[in-house]
């Protein structure tokens, strides 16, 4: 596993959407931490993953029905994941709770802080600066919510346009914004 800790200025944030009109066991236990850890799922562990679902009583750890195990982590007190093969440990940065007209809390946005990355060493891609995970390889899995997940095993790159600076002086593009 190769570990990557956060030592930038201004680590990037996650977010995260927790819904229903009652704190489910993971909303419960960032706010009571302050920490978290996000666990990529990846398509050879989709069926336990989605274990974890369960409506379980609150406080009743899905872990043992799960099949999958508690990895400890480095910098929080939540664990990982072990069999996922990218884990980021976070700290709280603020949340803020999503208020409908009729005044019911229906979710909570979470916004954490990333302090350590832990990626499966040979999944990293073989590029000079080892800088991304290869999706290839990574095989994730997201979740659309309710019962539907997707993949997304093919990625591809597109360049960043030109800066600013070039950019407008190009014919057309200050008159389009105005």
């Amino acid at each position: 596993m190769c570990i990557i800790c956060s030592e930038i200025l201004q680590p990037p944030l996650y977010s995260l959407s927790l819904v229903g009109d009652e704190p489910n066991d993971t909303l419960r236990n960032i706010m009571e931490t302050k920490e978290c850890t996000i666990n990529l799922i990846s398509d050879w562990f989709i069926e336990a993953a989605n274990l974890s679902s369960i409506n379980t009583p609150p406080h009743v750890s899905e872990w043992p029905i799960t099949g999958l195990h508690a990895s400890p982590s480095m910098g929080v007190s939540p664990a990982s994941i072990s069999e996922s093969a990218l884990s980021v440990e976070c700290k709280l940065h603020s949340h803020q709770d999503l208020i409908n007209k009729e005044g019911t809390r229906t979710a909570t946005l979470v916004l954490v802080e990333a302090i350590v990355w832990h990626v499966r060493e040979d999944l990293i891609a073989k590029d000079p600066a080892r800088a991304t995970a290869d999706l290839a390889l990574l095989r994730p899995v997201w979740r659309g919510g309710g019962i539907t997940y997707g993949t997304c095993f093919q990625g591809f790159e597109l360049p960043r346009p030109a800066t600013w600076s070039k950019v407008r002086n190009e014919h057309g593009v200050m008159a389009a914004l105005r």
